[in-house]
């Protein structure tokens, strides 16, 4: 039945996420999964000196990751007992939210509540996504406002991964199948490989 379906990810986007963008800036849909960002030349990124937040809207962002981090390192013991992040731990918390999960938590969160179950849930996925993808020691934070504009980038390759975009399109009918274990992975071979091509670009 179509009233039961689950809904696309720019639908949720629009209705979860973008009224707490700054009234003259609300984007409508999520971004690509990935793409080189502005100003990429063929050259090392230095990813500190790109920041573009003031001093106090980089503190203020970098704040609230720290309690997004907090959150998601105990939420996430309800799928799997871990004391590092690792790539299993977000496998078991994208196998827990089925269809069904989804709906339900879309159902009982109210978009006027910045605090609502769906952007929180959707938030502590794309922050560990983001975190685990720095972890491989490949990508760098660049923080935006909202925070959860924030991305995470590959300074030798400029390509961007719009993690919290990812999360939006797990908890959604566009992305619910596709196996973040996997998706992970294979954004890792496309990196590797695309470092290999700049490698031979200035060795050959």
């Amino acid at each position: 039945m179509i009233w039961n379906k689950l809904p696309h990810c720019d639908k949720l986007f629009e209705k979860f996420l973008s009224p707490w963008y700054p009234e003259d800036e609300r984007p409508k849909m999520t971004r690509p999964d990935m793409y080189v960002i502005s100003g990429y030349e063929d050259k090392t990124l230095d990813i500190d000196r790109i920041q573009y937040l003031t001093e106090e809207g980089l503190k203020d962002t970098k704040d609230i990751f720290e309690k997004m981090r907090e959150s998601y390192q105990r939420d996430f013991q309800n799928f799997k007992e871990f004391k590092e992040l690792n790539l299993d731990v977000i496998d078991s918390v994208d196998k827990a939210f089925g269809k069904k999960e989804v709906k339900e938590l879309i159902k009982i969160s109210d978009p006027k509540d910045f605090e609502n179950g769906y952007l929180v849930t959707v938030c502590e996925f794309g922050l560990a996504l983001g975190d685990l993808f720095v972890q491989t020691g490949k990508f760098k934070w660049l923080y935006s406002y909202p925070y959860f504009h924030s991305i995470v980038i590959n300074p030798e390759t400029g390509q961007g991964i719009t993690v919290f975009d990812w999360a939006v399109k797990k908890f959604s009918s566009y992305g619910i199948d596709d196996g973040y274990k996997w998706k992970f992975l294979k954004v890792m071979e496309i990196i590797e490989d695309d470092i290999k091509t700049l490698g031979n670009k200035v060795y050959n």
